[in-house]
């Protein structure tokens, strides 16, 4: 049995692009059998208008049904989460396309393309996302109306009328969006099926694990400082310090996670910032050393220095999963004094596993015997960084069982962990507490939005030695190989064929990049940053005295009476104010020609008058401007126009040219 094209089949061109961008908004996030069967049932049912096909039976569709939802679960373990979900729904989408014939089949396609572009928008709230989202919804709506319509109508009248709704229900979403009470916490986060990778730095350091950080451009948080913008050698932004080596990986101890005592700082040198860090999904807040104090989170402070975000409840570490905002004061390292090094922390950051790099240890007792002092011994090993032929590169040599020795001695090529990690095995060989630290450096001023901008390619390892009457003190040994990492930044210390393969040296890339970050952090301030806090503060300046929910009520209720009186009043000017036809319209498109030429028709002269003048001003233009205006005279004055009076005075308009 086939089925013959039908009248509703002209949908479907309409239908399959607005699932297509719906899915589109989804492109490498679902699976790939996800994707190759929605286009194999697109091509399918298009297919099938060109020429009669066979029909499938619904128990077949059924039976893929089952079968894709299988597949599904079995892919990510649920049917439950945004993933998980969306892949799904895409499949059953591509095969509604398939038995799709009358218009409710249509609508049902319509409203999957609204759920696809809300899970596109939860995903990844941006700009961009929006737009994506407004464009599906545009589509969607005029496939719904499209469906109630005859089949000999224009799609143009479809298209102004879904303008035209969506136009009148965006002031009613600005108000909903603006007044009605927002949720505090994650009543609102939508389960990740658990497959989206954390980005940001780990507990953990591996050889090469930071320089696959640094390959991504992606944003890692923006930084407005309240004051001058400190110098780039001296951003230093602090995540974790990792204090606990097993010979092959740095980690963080679990004494390390205690919380810290009070420290004392000098508050007049502080330097005050805000910071707002994207979902790393992972506890960890950045901050400038030497942090004072800070505001805007519930957050811990532990003993190594490291800032975690603590559940509102329970008072665990929380992962940033959205957008978070917070304010800090940090004071540099030679403001704050310090104390005395406790026994156990002494004892954690000079351990070293047994037998682990002998010759590194040898070079240790070697250069440690020829230094007076430990800042002597530092000297001396900065400069052995320094002097022998080590190289700075993100595609260092895989490295061994004993990757310090090898590193020291053999490959003398690596990224900033290499330099840190070997530099700490040398401070502990030589009896010197040290740690390495990992986070950030640098980042790059964005003009547009005057916030500094740090991206995971910022990301950095240093190490932190502790020296009596100093405390813990920054050292670098990045800088001694490749300063112009600290100066200006990745692309200034990358060799130059490196450089080019992971980096846009256009300008017109990187200003086009800056003016969409620009634009996203305003987004990430007033949109997805928008809070009860932002709200309080909003009746404050409204002058509101009373109960905050009571409040944002009469506002929702005056915004909605306002917005509709508003819109009514528009409406109401639109109908009531004449629109001129195509007759009138292209009468006063003659009459400009004219004007352009030195000849304008006063307001009060007749057509017939005005041609006369014509005749006498422009001889060369009044015979054609005559007949132009006899037919216009006809239309208007002597008879009802029909379609041949109206498009024949049209063409007399299009071929007068004074």
């Amino acid at each position: 049995m086939s089925r013959a094209p039908s009248a509703a089949d002209r949908h479907l061109p309409l239908a399959c692009g607005a699932l297509g961008l719906a899915v589109l908004g989804h492109v490498g996030v679902l699976p790939t059998w996800i994707g190759l069967l929605f286009i194999v049932a697109l091509a399918t049912r298009l297919l099938g208008v060109l020429q009669p096909r066979p029909i499938l039976r619904r128990t077949v569709l059924a039976v893929f049904a089952l079968g894709s939802g299988v597949v599904v679960l079995a892919n990510f373990r649920t049917l439950n989460g945004l993933t998980a979900g969306t892949s799904l729904l895409v499949a059953m989408a591509a095969l509604k396309v398939v038995e799709t014939e009358r218009p409710r089949d249509y609508a049902t396609l319509a409203f999957i393309v609204f759920f696809l572009s809300l899970a596109s928008l939860l995903r990844a709230p941006s700009p961009l996302r929006l737009a994506h989202a407004l464009a599906c919804t545009w589509l969607g709506v005029q496939l719904l109306l499209e469906t109630q319509r005859p089949a000999a109508a224009s799609p143009l009248p479809a298209a102004r009328q879904t303008a035209r709704l969506l136009g009148l229900g965006l002031p009613l979403a600005v108000v909903l969006f603006i007044f009605v009470p927002r949720l505090e916490g994650r009543f609102w986060a939508v389960p990740s099926g658990g497959s989206e990778a954390t980005s940001g730095v780990a507990e953990e350091m591996n050889p090469g694990a930071i320089a696959k950080l640094a390959l991504s451009d992606e944003p890692a948080f923006r930084v407005r400082f309240d004051g001058p913008l400190p110098e780039r050698a001296s951003r230093y932004w602090r995540v974790l310090a990792l204090d606990a080596f097993d010979g092959q990986t740095w980690r963080r101890s679990a004494l390390a996670a205690t919380l810290a005592p009070a420290e004392p700082a000098d508050s007049r040198v502080a330097v005050r910032y805000s910071v707002e860090l994207e979902p790393s999904h992972q506890a960890w807040l950045p901050n400038l050393e030497r942090l004072v104090d800070w505001s805007g989170v519930r957050a811990r402070r532990d003993a190594d220095g490291t800032l975690a975000l603590q559940d509102n409840e329970a008072g665990q570490p929380q992962k940033v999963d959205s957008l978070t905002s917070y304010s800090a004061r940090a004071t540099p390292p030679s403001a704050v004094p310090t104390g005395e090094l406790d026994a156990t922390t002494r004892r954690r950051t000079l351990s070293l596993p047994s037998g682990s790099a002998p010759r590194s240890r040898a070079l240790a007792g070697e250069m440690r015997a020829g230094s007076a002092t430990s800042r002597d011994y530092i000297a001396r090993v900065l400069g052995y960084f320094r002097t022998e032929p080590f190289a700075y590169t993100l595609e260092p040599p895989p490295l061994g069982p004993n990757p310090v020795d090898e590193f020291l001695f053999t490959s003398r090529a690596g990224f900033c962990e290499h330099y840190a990690s070997a530099f700490v095995v040398l401070m502990r060989a030589a009896g010197i507490p040290a740690r390495v630290v990992i986070g950030y450096q640098g980042g790059d001023l964005n003009a547009y939005g005057n916030f500094l901008l740090v991206r995971q390619s910022a990301a950095h390892a240093w190490a932190e030695v502790w020296l009596d009457g100093e405390g813990w003190v920054r050292f670098d040994p990045t800088a001694a190989i490749a300063p112009e990492r600290i100066r200006a930044g990745l692309d200034g210390a990358l060799p130059e064929a490196e450089a080019r393969r992971y980096r846009h040296h256009f300008a017109w890339v990187l200003e086009s990049r800056a003016a969409l970050d620009a634009l996203k952090a305003g987004w990430d301030r007033l949109v997805l940053g928008y809070s009860s806090r932002q709200q309080a503060r909003l009746l404050d300046r409204l002058g509101w005295i009373g109960d905050p929910l009571t409040g944002l009520a009469t506002l929702l209720g005056a915004g909605f009476a306002l917005t509709a009186l508003t819109l009514l009043t528009l409406q109401l000017a639109f109908r009531v104010r004449p629109r001129p036809d195509r007759v009138q319209r292209a009468w006063e498109l003659a009459c400009r020609r004219l004007a352009r030429r030195g000849l304008a028709r006063d307001p009060a002269e007749g057509p017939l008058d005005f041609a006369r003048r014509v005749r006498t001003a422009r001889p060369g233009d009044g015979a054609a401007f005559d007949e132009l205006v006899r037919c216009y005279v006809r239309i208007r004055y002597e008879r009802a126009p029909v379609a041949a009076d109206t498009e024949e005075f049209i063409g007399r308009v299009r071929r007068f040219r004074p």
